[in-house]
């Protein structure tokens, strides 16, 4: 049975350069479609975990409806998410970029889409980063919108990719990151950090785990 949630997370998106943003951000899966509405200083465990629920335009256009007659109850700005391109270590089918963009937008034309890689991680092993070809695909796909795009990277994967994320937010200054980890992947907060001073600071968010999360933040202040 298809389903939207929509409820008060334990925290909300926000960067160094503005205020914490209140988002609706929603993630369409086979089973379900997960909207949760942050309200505090930073995005914390939001989006889904690949390993336990493979997404599928099949559940963009109902998710949608159901989104779309809550317009008048929800008021944040939304973020919709979705992973349409195969990444580093994904088994996770993607879901087709052209459909769910177009279907999606028939909906809500002026929504921040939140475009990603599926990927994998495994602990003890060399995991490969984000490829200049899966990079470079990404934005043949979205150098057309005129919507803001933010691209959810894995942490534990970034720091060995950032020449080429580096150069895709350089290629639209409508696009952002979400820096974002699995509940068990390991790297050190000095990726973050590292990311954070070679930024324009505005242009990346965090959905990070503890301890990373509040490492991160002492590190910051």
């Amino acid at each position: 049975m298809m389903s939207l949630h929509v409820k008060k997370a334990s925290s909300s998106i926000s960067n160094a350069c503005c205020n914490p943003v209140t988002i609706v951000l929603c993630s369409l899966h086979l089973a379900h479609c997960s909207c949760k509405v942050n309200t505090q200083k930073s995005l914390t465990n939001t989006f889904p975990d690949e390993s336990k629920e493979d997404q599928s335009t099949e559940a963009v256009l109902p998710s949608l409806q159901i989104l779309a007659a809550m317009k008048a109850t929800v008021k944040q700005p939304v973020w919709i998410n979705a992973d349409i391109l195969p990444g580093p270590g994904g088994k996770a089918k993607a879901v087709d970029a052209k459909e769910f963009i177009r279907t999606v937008m028939l909906y809500f034309p002026d929504v921040t889409l939140s475009l990603g890689w599926t990927t994998g991680w495994n602990p003890g092993q060399d995991n490969e980063g984000y490829s200049w070809e899966m990079v470079q695909e990404m934005e043949k796909i979205c150098k057309g919108l005129s919507q803001p795009v933010t691209f959810p990277v894995r942490a534990a994967l970034l720091r060995q990719s950032w020449p080429q994320f580096q150069w895709l937010l350089k290629t639209a200054d409508r696009f952002s990151l979400t820096v974002w980890a699995g509940k068990d992947d390991t790297y050190p907060v000095e990726d973050l950090l590292f990311i954070r001073d070679n930024s324009e600071k505005c242009r990346i968010y965090y959905d990070l785990f503890e301890p990373q999360n509040s490492q991160f933040k002492r590190a910051i202040d």
